[in-house]
């Protein structure tokens, strides 16, 4: 589950849980989708970018959440359980390439499944 739906289920009766194991020995993993604030090295404010990136992601991380609807990389604070659920497992999950190089992986992995469904 995304952590911007986490936002729309508000008012809705849901529980965040562990991902669990499959069976004794095939452990499941999430996997993990992630929006960056990237600091253009050839800006003439990089410093101001720098500082701000770090002001967004870290400073503002008990906010970032209510504001937008994403949890930030660094645990908040006062996280309450599904903050700490989802940071768990985004601390776990497994990188989902995001470009478009990597668009023979979801042709192949969407071919794959349709074979079993």
């Amino acid at each position: 589950m995304d952590s911007d739906s986490l936002t729309k289920l508000e008012g809705t009766d849901h529980e965040i849980r562990e991902l669990l194991a499959l069976n004794d020995t095939l452990q499941a993993s999430s996997a993990a989708l992630t929006d960056l604030v990237v600091v253009n090295d050839f800006s003439e404010k990089k410093e101001k970018a720098a500082d701000f990136a770090e002001y967004v992601t870290l400073t503002m991380s008990g906010e970032l959440h209510g504001l937008g609807g994403h949890y930030s990389v660094k645990l908040s604070e006062d996280a309450d359980e599904k903050e700490q659920i989802a940071y768990q497992a985004y601390e776990n999950a497994i990188p989902v390439p995001d470009s478009q190089d990597a668009k023979e992986f979801w042709v192949t992995l969407k071919e794959t499944i349709s074979q079993y469904f």
